[in-house]
């Protein structure tokens, strides 16, 4: 009788990777050994949290083991998102399938897509049982004779974005199984439901968050995080002469060198976001819109008409954050659509209003090329319903291309204003409606926020403290 006792060494806090190592001693005798770096409390930390871990995952986790088509994962699995790198990860096939994450240049392959899909399968839905769900993830179909056998799927539970996900044949289950992981992955990611905390972090990203040491000791920098440049030193006086810089020189020369550096004396680079480098030159035929709505608590007879950002890949998950009009609060939105397919034509003009908005914000001649464009704004109707961009995100997402006003976009895409009407107040009402106004025909003024319109006024009457606005004809607008 055979027994295998595997051997377990490079521990790194991942629950799937523990069940793939006890599916490997599934034997009644068999063992599985630890192996760890002396005085490692990172390891000790990994050891302790395996041994500690809930019965639920517990019991998950021994499914996983000794079933090779898996079972749901509990809510608790939280798994870490740092990829297993070997020492000949640089000897790697450059060419090999990957996903990129936009927003922190993860990648997933093959290998990883198996991990990634048990926490998104976690993350599935905050309702779901652990007790209750017990249902086999892949399944397995063998064709003898066949050079690559074996095909698997994967069974995504009801109410997911995906069903049942077939992958390409393979020589093994193994491989089988990577395969459809990888191919659920990429119809997740197209669909913009692949989040970046799915992801692997990647390895410079990793060493980067590495703590920077504090003294300057070239042999103590080696073991610790990269070592930022230190400022120039401070110049001399503009009148100085060259004997009085050499006798500074000679003096900072002759002074004993000091380990520890001075507070402020150390440069940090520029932190700039990945996501717009990445998804420049990336796409893949469709748009993924961004809803940004403002609740109406700031002025309810003045509510702003949400709008709607148009970039090549998914923008990350961003919390709701306030806003202050006149120091009230009111909370800003941002929640996904469902990703569409726009014609070139419309594009241009969406191109043409993103420009004239640009312009209006930042009131300056902004120009930009339409393929160094990284994002297109769009505006909605009044019936849209605004508390659909309020809600949580579910899945589908809602479908805005129905509810964008082409003909206003238009309208504003050909000219940056155009003269309110003044024959009749109902004529100006309908005029200010959502709109800002301006006292003169050039396009880089100042701009007014119009709120109503005050017919029982008149540029000649007298104005409260409160009263603040602009003249025009025989109407104040405040």
């Amino acid at each position: 009788m055979w027994l295998i006792t595997p051997l377990r060494y490079d521990l790194f806090d991942s629950h799937v990777s523990s069940a793939q190592v006890r599916s490997v001693a599934a034997g009644r005798d068999s063992h599985v050994i630890f192996m760890q770096d002396k005085n490692s409390d990172l390891s000790r930390k990994t050891v302790r949290k395996m041994a500690r871990a809930p019965p639920v995952l517990k019991r998950w986790t021994q499914t996983v083991a000794v079933r090779k088509t898996g079972a749901f994962p509990p809510l608790s699995l939280d798994d870490s998102n740092d990829a297993w790198h070997s020492d000949s990860e640089d000897d790697e096939d450059p060419f090999a399938d990957y996903i990129k994450d936009p927003t922190m240049s993860g990648r997933i392959y093959p290998q990883d897509s198996v991990g990634v899909i048990y926490r998104y399968l976690s993350k599935l839905s905050p309702k779901q049982d652990a007790e209750a769900v017990q249902g086999h993830v892949f399944e397995f179909a063998e064709k003898p004779g066949a050079p690559t056998p074996w095909v698997c799927s994967v069974v995504f539970p009801p109410g997911a974005p995906l069903g049942v996900v077939h992958g390409p044949a393979s020589v093994s289950q193994v491989a089988a199984k990577r395969a459809v992981c990888f191919k659920a992955c990429q119809d997740l990611y197209e669909k913009g439901l692949l989040s970046y905390e799915l992801f692997p972090r990647p390895k410079e990203v990793v060493r980067k968050l590495r703590p920077i040491a504090v003294f300057i000791d070239e042999e103590e920098e080696q073991t610790k995080g990269d070592v930022l440049p230190t400022l120039p030193p401070a110049p001399m006086p503009p009148n100085t002469t060259p004997d009085e810089v050499a006798a500074a020189q000679a003096a900072q020369a002759a002074e004993p060198a000091v380990t520890q550096t001075v507070t402020g004396t150390r440069c940090y680079k520029r932190k700039k976001p990945e996501f717009w480098a990445n998804t420049s030159t990336v796409y893949l035929g469709k748009w993924y819109p961004t809803i940004v709505t403002v609740d109406r608590n700031h002025n309810p007879e003045k509510p702003y008409r949400p709008v709607v950002i148009f970039t090549r890949r998914a923008l990350p998950t961003i919390n709701e954050f306030k806003l202050y009009f006149s120091r009230m609060p009111s909370i800003a939105y941002l929640r996904p659509g469902l990703p569409v397919d726009i014609d070139e034509g419309r594009m241009q003009l969406l191109y043409r209003y993103t420009l004239r908005a640009m312009r209006s914000i930042v009131n300056k001649p902004y120009t930009c090329e339409y393929n160094d464009m990284p994002f297109f704004i769009a505006p909605l109707s009044f019936d849209w319903d605004i508390q659909v961009g309020m809600m949580p995100p579910k899945w589908p997402f809602p479908d805005v291309l129905g509810f964008i006003p082409w003909e206003q976009v238009v309208f504003a895409a050909d000219q940056y204003l155009v003269p309110l009407r003044t024959e009749t107040v109902q004529a100006l009402e309908a005029d200010i409606q959502d709109s800002i106004i301006q006292d003169r025909w050039t396009e880089f003024t100042r701009r007014y926020d119009c709120i109503r319109v005050r017919p029982d006024l008149n540029p000649l009457s007298k104005l409260d403290n409160t009263d603040v606005g602009i003249l025009l004809s025989d109407v104040l607008f405040v």
